[in-house]
């Protein structure tokens, strides 16, 4: 959803777009916490378990992260642009 292209009230109507795609990337980082946890239980049943490995499995979970806060940062950007745009003394 690309809201600076949209007046607020057309934005406000594609509300849905942007909880479904919030959605859609937190699925995607419980999905990959899933895998390092599992990973996790298998490292311990296996007696490796040490924190260079802990961190390793963490960093798995760094390109969902990365992903939720870059379009919470683009969004809540674009929606400050427009109150911006709409109200210059805002």
């Amino acid at each position: 959803m690309n809201m600076t292209q949209m007046p607020p009230q057309e934005a406000i109507e594609s509300i849905s777009a942007l909880t479904s795609r919030m959605v859609k990337l937190t699925d995607d980082l419980q999905r990959e916490a899933a895998g390092v946890q599992a990973q996790w239980r298998g490292l311990k049943n296996a007696g490796g378990k040490c924190d260079e490995y802990a961190i390793a499995l963490l960093r798995k979970l760094l390109p969902a992260l990365d992903s939720i806060e870059q379009f919470s940062v683009r969004t809540s950007t674009k929606i400050r642009q427009m109150e911006v745009e709409k109200n210059p003394n805002y």
